[in-house]
């Protein structure tokens, strides 16, 4: 799919977790003009799950989404609690329910193997100065996801 043609299209990061949540950047004909991140309020995942059935009903129906798909990897290089992606698989079909296009993309695929902090500084590079001003207005723990977001619809526009 030629990204940089849509008229708008949406890239999640996504999370359920309190301290990190769910990120959003939305790109216009290619351009970023929109970042946000989803963080739950409740702690039971149910609760948790139709907060962001809400969230994202207040998107554009039928806009082509690329969203981070997480993979299990052998057990030496595990990290975290493995059901957490059972959690992810139905935060991704929330976020695709509406899409008449989607494509998964593993971390390794967009992103390689590189450090958290350098990859944020990649994807920052990589950004125009009005999109930097649209990412700044993201603050606080969760920027982290923003920028994760705006990469992978970076990487879906061949930018990085």
């Amino acid at each position: 799919m030629n990204y940089a043609a849509e008229p708008l299209f949406y890239a999640f990061d996504p999370g359920l977790a309190a301290t990190s949540g769910t990120g959003l950047a939305a790109f216009r004909f290619g351009v970023l003009t929109r970042v946000d991140v989803f963080a739950p309020k409740s702690a039971r995942l149910e609760d948790k799950l139709a907060e962001l059935r809400f969230w994202r009903c207040t998107f554009v129906p039928g806009v082509p989404v690329i969203i981070e798909h997480m993979r299990s990897y052998a057990f030496q290089r595990q990290k975290g609690d493995q059901n957490d992606l059972l959690d992810l698989a139905v935060v991704e079909g929330i976020l695709i329910a509406d899409a008449l296009h989607f494509e998964l993309v593993e971390p390794r695929t967009w992103k390689g193997t590189r450090p958290k902090r350098v990859q944020a500084k990649v994807i920052t590079d990589a950004l125009k100065p009005e999109e930097k001003a649209v990412l700044e207005s993201v603050h606080g723990k969760r920027v982290h996801n923003a920028i994760d977001a705006a990469g992978i619809g970076l990487w879906a526009l061949k930018r990085i």
